[in-house]
């Protein structure tokens, strides 16, 4: 997955400011600022590949200690606000932006710390993010575009 750039929050759909909160970091936390992370049992928590549930995405670096010792700043899966993730395909040649890649519905995974793909091969039925802006050009390998969590998938569900 080459060319892959740390995600980021990029803003919101009305211009309005981010919304975001503070949660203690659960134990043993290694997640970066631009991954996606959720709450367990009050504590803020590293997302999974395909995640079911999305908080949003970390503003900081967790810390790697005890539970709760840290707050973490967090951009929240609200309806309008935009993450920006590389697109990516196992297909060399659909590894790009593609005009056809507006409004689409799909699915997310981990490329590495802190660095999230909205994997474009990836069946619509567990969709977790719908692309809504083109950060980088159209034929961009690798490139950002902006999306929101669907709303089966917020935590906070707003």
């Amino acid at each position: 997955m080459a060319n892959i750039v740390t995600s980021r929050a990029i803003g919101t759909l009305t211009g309005s400011a981010m919304p975001s909160l503070n949660f203690p970091e659960a134990a043993s936390q290694v997640f970066l600022a631009g991954d996606f992370v959720y709450t367990v049992s009050g504590y803020l928590t590293l997302c999974g590949t395909d995640p079911t549930v999305i908080m949003g995405m970390a503003l900081e670096s967790a810390h790697n200690t005890t539970a709760g010792l840290y707050q973490i700043r967090v951009a929240l899966a609200m309806e309008i606000v935009l993450f920006g993730l590389s697109v990516y395909h196992a297909t060399a040649g659909n590894n790009k932006i593609e005009a056809t890649d507006m409004g689409l519905l799909a699915d997310i995974a981990m490329s590495a710390a802190g660095k999230w793909v909205v994997d474009k091969a990836v069946s619509t039925t567990t969709s977790r993010v719908k692309v809504l802006k083109f950060i980088d050009p159209l034929g961009t390998i690798a490139g950002m575009v902006g999306c929101t969590i669907v709303a089966a998938n917020r935590q906070i569900g707003v």
